[in-house]
């Protein structure tokens, strides 16, 4: 997979549940896809190195419809082909400088810090990233898979990861379950 997308000219990186096992070294349960995040820009050139082997439709207003390569407003794509993961392909949030957390921008990381390796040169997402979208939206509980994710990499987290994960986690949800925990 990391073949396919290095011909693209952005950065890139494997985000969510995925992003926590390649941080983990080791893949701990089954994941029915795979999670993407690229810059909106490259939005034509995915298009380009996808279609037409790939089934791809965007997200426009809550609903798929088949993704033509035009830019659109959204930020999802859904990539479906026979023998292969269903990929999610998210757009935005990610520059040559920084991430920022979709769901509030002004929560950012500069992209050295938020985007790491695995040592099979996977690019994916930091795991305090990761966790504050699995810590799920204001007002929401987190799902039990989002939970379990959380409990096996919170004692993988370093000072600064907690420090940043805690703080950003009160910006959005002000109270969460996780914040104990997190010390």
């Amino acid at each position: 997979m990391a073949d396919l997308f290095s011909a693209l000219p952005f950065a890139w990186m494997v985000a969510s549940g995925w992003a926590l096992e390649l941080h983990l070294g080791q893949r701990t349960r089954l994941h029915h896809d795979l999670d993407v995040v690229l810059p909106t820009a490259a939005q034509p050139h995915l298009h380009a190195l996808l279609s037409p082997d790939w089934r791809l439709d965007a997200c426009v207003n809550g609903t798929y419809h088949a993704w033509d390569g035009q830019a659109f407003d959204g930020f999802q794509v859904h990539a479906r082909r026979q023998g292969w993961p269903m990929l999610d392909l998210m757009f935005g949030g990610v520059t040559n400088q920084r991430w920022e957390y979709r769901r509030d921008p002004a929560l950012t990381l500069p992209l050295e810090r938020a985007r790491r390796h695995s040592p099979q040169g996977w690019p994916y997402l930091t795991p305090e990233a990761v966790l504050l979208f699995k810590a799920g939206r204001p007002g929401s509980v987190p799902r039990g898979k989002d939970v379990a994710d959380f409990q096996r990499v919170r004692p993988d987290l370093d000072t600064e990861a907690r420090t940043w994960l805690k703080a950003s986690l009160r910006r959005v949800h002000g109270d969460h379950p996780w914040l104990e925990a997190l010390g």
